[in-house]
């Protein structure tokens, strides 16, 4: 990873894993129910430096807080959203992985 930053909303700090942070196009890659966003660090290599690959560690997950209001903050939308502005993404690619997997299943990113 080339840097994590930290979002801060309400009582929340949401941790993001951010590869290649100057490249022209963004995958926002989403980890399953009992990861973390630093799963994607094999992606953000293979993939290279044309591409910028932010990794959110979902509230609760990996480094980010842990929600006092669950049923308002675990709105998997809501962050997809702040993280499209907070990042000025254009043209995002959403790549989420599937709960359960240990290893991430063949990657494709989708528009």
């Amino acid at each position: 990873m080339d840097r994590i930053e930290y979002i801060s909303v309400r009582q929340l700090e949401i941790a993001v894993r951010i590869w290649h942070p100057d490249a022209s196009n963004t995958v926002i890659a989403w980890h399953g129910l009992a990861r973390h966003g630093g799963d994607f660090e094999s992606l953000a290599r293979k993939l290279g430096p044309q591409w910028r690959v932010i990794a959110p560690d979902t509230p609760g997950r990996g480094l980010s807080s842990w929600s006092l209001y669950p049923a308002n903050d675990y709105l998997w939308l809501c962050w997809y959203l702040l993280l499209v502005c907070a990042y000025r993404c254009a043209k995002p690619r959403l790549l989420c992985w599937l709960r359960g997997f240990k290893q991430p299943p063949p990657c494709q990113v989708i528009g």
